[in-house]
């Protein structure tokens, strides 16, 4: 799934997506569910700030952590997309 978003993201100008290979092991195990179950939830996913501390590096910044190799703003589109093509229902409030 991830690698077909890669490849359309392109095609469509968006150039957001490093490589699969660095989405979290969530993301893995989500694209896994989105295969595997008939419905997918997705809840505050996408609700992390792109800079400032997260659960992954606490207080520390993600640019002083050295826990900058995951792709969130890929992920964070794959989600909005899945949710867009009715894959997945997403909600980040």
């Amino acid at each position: 799934m991830y690698c077909k978003v890669f490849d359309l993201s392109h095609t469509w100008g968006w150039h957001g997506f490093n490589s699969w290979r660095q989405m979290t092991s969530g993301a893995h195990a989500l694209l896994l569910f989105e295969r595997l179950c008939d419905t997918v939830s997705l809840y505050g996913m996408t609700a992390y700030p792109s800079k400032g501390p997260d659960q992954y590096a606490g207080r520390d910044k993600k640019s002083s952590s050295g826990r900058q190799w995951h792709d969130w703003t890929g992920e964070s589109l794959t989600w909005r997309l899945m949710h867009a093509g009715g894959r997945a229902a997403l909600c980040s409030a």
